[in-house]
Protein backbone atom coordinates (compact mmCIF):
# COMPACT_ATOMS: atom_id res chain seq x y z
CA UNK A 1 0.00 0.00 0.00
CA UNK A 2 1.28 3.46 -0.52
CA UNK A 3 -0.74 7.05 0.04
CA UNK A 4 0.76 10.15 -2.59
CA UNK A 5 -0.55 13.44 -4.06
CA UNK A 6 -3.14 12.71 -7.08
CA UNK A 7 -0.17 13.95 -9.47
CA UNK A 8 2.19 11.19 -7.83
CA UNK A 9 4.63 13.48 -7.22
CA UNK A 10 5.02 13.19 -3.27
CA UNK A 11 4.39 10.08 -1.52
CA UNK A 12 2.92 10.72 1.96
CA UNK A 13 3.22 6.55 3.05
CA UNK A 14 4.21 3.38 2.22
CA UNK A 15 4.01 -0.10 3.89
CA UNK A 16 6.82 -2.50 4.92
CA UNK A 17 5.18 -4.83 2.41
CA UNK A 18 6.62 -3.01 -0.91
CA UNK A 19 10.06 -4.15 0.43
CA UNK A 20 9.08 -7.40 -0.05
CA UNK A 21 7.35 -7.51 -2.74
CA UNK A 22 9.46 -5.12 -5.58
CA UNK A 23 12.51 -6.26 -3.82
CA UNK A 24 13.90 -2.12 -3.35
CA UNK A 25 13.77 -0.02 -0.03
CA UNK A 26 10.61 2.22 0.44
CA UNK A 27 13.13 5.29 1.23
CA UNK A 28 14.42 5.07 -2.48
CA UNK A 29 10.35 5.00 -3.27
CA UNK A 30 9.85 8.22 -1.38
CA UNK A 31 12.90 10.12 -3.18
CA UNK A 32 11.29 9.06 -6.39
CA UNK A 33 7.48 8.24 -6.02
CA UNK A 34 7.40 6.40 -9.51
CA UNK A 35 10.35 4.37 -9.20
CA UNK A 36 7.95 1.66 -8.77
CA UNK A 37 7.31 1.76 -12.16
CA UNK A 38 10.85 1.47 -13.32
CA UNK A 39 10.49 -2.62 -12.32
CA UNK A 40 7.76 -2.95 -14.83
CA UNK A 41 8.19 -5.71 -17.72
CA UNK A 42 8.42 -3.92 -20.36
CA UNK A 43 5.67 -5.63 -22.21
CA UNK A 44 3.44 -4.53 -19.45
CA UNK A 45 4.55 -0.85 -19.44
CA UNK A 46 2.65 0.87 -21.62
CA UNK A 47 -0.81 0.04 -20.36
CA UNK A 48 0.33 0.54 -16.62
CA UNK A 49 1.14 3.97 -17.84
CA UNK A 50 -1.21 4.64 -19.61
CA UNK A 51 -4.09 3.76 -16.44
CA UNK A 52 -1.92 6.10 -14.57
CA UNK A 53 -2.20 9.17 -16.82
CA UNK A 54 -6.06 8.22 -16.52
CA UNK A 55 -5.89 8.17 -12.93
CA UNK A 56 -4.23 11.41 -12.81
CA UNK A 57 -6.82 13.31 -14.76
CA UNK A 58 -9.20 11.16 -12.79
CA UNK A 59 -10.89 9.20 -15.23
CA UNK A 60 -9.46 5.93 -14.63
CA UNK A 61 -11.79 2.86 -13.05
CA UNK A 62 -10.44 1.58 -9.75
CA UNK A 63 -11.14 -2.09 -10.98
CA UNK A 64 -9.27 -1.82 -14.40
CA UNK A 65 -5.86 -1.37 -13.69
CA UNK A 66 -3.90 -3.88 -15.58
CA UNK A 67 -2.10 -6.62 -13.76
CA UNK A 68 1.48 -6.51 -14.83
CA UNK A 69 4.78 -8.44 -14.17
CA UNK A 70 7.66 -6.79 -12.29
CA UNK A 71 11.55 -7.50 -12.22
CA UNK A 72 13.15 -7.97 -9.12
CA UNK A 73 17.27 -6.99 -8.93
CA UNK A 74 17.47 -11.21 -8.53
CA UNK A 75 15.86 -11.20 -12.17
CA UNK A 76 12.85 -12.99 -10.24
CA UNK A 77 9.47 -11.96 -12.04
CA UNK A 78 6.49 -11.46 -9.95
CA UNK A 79 2.85 -10.96 -11.13
CA UNK A 80 1.29 -7.83 -9.76
CA UNK A 81 -2.50 -7.17 -9.24
CA UNK A 82 -3.26 -3.55 -8.12
CA UNK A 83 -5.90 -0.59 -7.58
CA UNK A 84 -5.45 2.63 -7.37
CA UNK A 85 -8.42 4.98 -6.67
CA UNK A 86 -8.77 8.90 -5.45
CA UNK A 87 -8.99 9.78 -1.90
CA UNK A 88 -10.92 13.22 -1.88
CA UNK A 89 -9.45 15.64 0.72
CA UNK A 90 -12.09 17.88 2.40
CA UNK A 91 -8.77 20.04 4.05
CA UNK A 92 -6.89 22.24 1.81
CA UNK A 93 -3.85 19.17 0.99
CA UNK A 94 -4.92 18.41 -2.08
CA UNK A 95 -6.81 14.89 -2.97
CA UNK A 96 -4.34 12.03 -2.66
CA UNK A 97 -3.97 8.87 -4.52
CA UNK A 98 -4.13 5.33 -2.57
CA UNK A 99 -2.22 2.25 -4.38
CA UNK A 100 -2.86 -1.21 -3.11
CA UNK A 101 -0.70 -4.02 -4.87
CA UNK A 102 -0.97 -7.92 -4.43
CA UNK A 103 1.58 -10.28 -5.35
CA UNK A 104 -0.20 -12.78 -7.02
CA UNK A 105 2.67 -14.84 -8.99
CA UNK A 106 1.61 -17.94 -6.78
CA UNK A 107 -2.10 -17.69 -7.84
CA UNK A 108 -0.79 -17.16 -11.22
CA UNK A 109 1.89 -20.77 -11.15
CA UNK A 110 -1.34 -22.47 -9.79
CA UNK A 111 -3.67 -21.03 -12.30
CA UNK A 112 -1.13 -22.00 -15.39
CA UNK A 113 -1.07 -25.37 -13.57
CA UNK A 114 -4.50 -26.20 -13.29
CA UNK A 115 -4.96 -25.16 -17.27
CA UNK A 116 -2.81 -27.46 -18.09
CA UNK A 117 -3.92 -29.78 -16.36
CA UNK A 118 -7.54 -29.46 -17.73
CA UNK A 119 -6.44 -29.48 -21.26
CA UNK A 120 -4.45 -32.88 -20.53
CA UNK A 121 -7.62 -34.49 -19.21
CA UNK A 122 -9.68 -33.10 -21.99
CA UNK A 123 -7.49 -34.35 -24.67
CA UNK A 124 -7.30 -37.64 -22.91
CA UNK A 125 -10.89 -38.36 -22.53
CA UNK A 126 -11.64 -36.79 -25.96
CA UNK A 127 -9.29 -39.29 -27.88
CA UNK A 128 -10.08 -42.02 -25.50
CA UNK A 129 -11.30 -45.39 -27.52
CA UNK A 130 -14.17 -45.40 -25.00
CA UNK A 131 -17.19 -43.45 -23.83
CA UNK A 132 -16.81 -41.01 -20.68
CA UNK A 133 -19.87 -40.13 -19.20
CA UNK A 134 -19.44 -37.86 -15.94
CA UNK A 135 -22.41 -37.55 -13.36
CA UNK A 136 -23.33 -35.49 -10.47
CA UNK A 137 -24.04 -36.95 -7.30
CA UNK A 138 -27.29 -37.10 -8.46
CA UNK A 139 -26.65 -38.98 -11.85
CA UNK A 140 -27.16 -36.02 -14.19
CA UNK A 141 -24.60 -35.99 -16.93
CA UNK A 142 -22.18 -32.93 -16.64
CA UNK A 143 -19.85 -34.33 -19.32
CA UNK A 144 -19.17 -36.85 -22.14
CA UNK A 145 -16.43 -37.17 -24.27
CA UNK A 146 -18.71 -37.69 -27.37
CA UNK A 147 -21.97 -38.90 -28.69
CA UNK A 148 -23.64 -41.84 -26.74
CA UNK A 149 -25.63 -44.52 -28.49
CA UNK A 150 -26.50 -42.12 -31.59
CA UNK A 151 -27.33 -38.73 -29.33
CA UNK A 152 -25.15 -36.09 -29.52
CA UNK A 153 -23.55 -34.11 -26.34
CA UNK A 154 -26.47 -31.95 -26.29
CA UNK A 155 -29.02 -34.17 -26.12
CA UNK A 156 -27.02 -36.18 -22.95
CA UNK A 157 -26.00 -32.78 -20.93
CA UNK A 158 -28.56 -32.64 -18.05
CA UNK A 159 -29.93 -35.79 -18.82
CA UNK A 160 -30.27 -38.37 -15.98
CA UNK A 161 -27.53 -41.50 -16.35
CA UNK A 162 -30.82 -43.77 -15.75
CA UNK A 163 -32.47 -42.73 -18.93
CA UNK A 164 -29.59 -42.92 -21.37
CA UNK A 165 -27.88 -46.23 -20.21
CA UNK A 166 -29.34 -49.50 -21.39
CA UNK A 167 -32.51 -50.82 -18.72
CA UNK A 168 -30.09 -53.73 -17.81
CA UNK A 169 -27.50 -51.59 -16.68
CA UNK A 170 -29.80 -49.07 -15.23
CA UNK A 171 -31.35 -51.30 -12.31
CA UNK A 172 -27.43 -51.76 -11.37
CA UNK A 173 -27.43 -47.69 -10.96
Amino acid sequence: IWVGSADFERLAYVSPAYEHVWGESRERLAADPMAWMEKIHPMDLAAVQQFCEKAKAGTADADSFPEFRIFRESGEIRWIHARMFRIRDAGDSGDLTAFIAQDVTRSRFYEAALRESEEKWRSLTENAADQVLITDLDGHINYVNRGFLGQTEDQLMGRHLVGVVAPAFAAVI
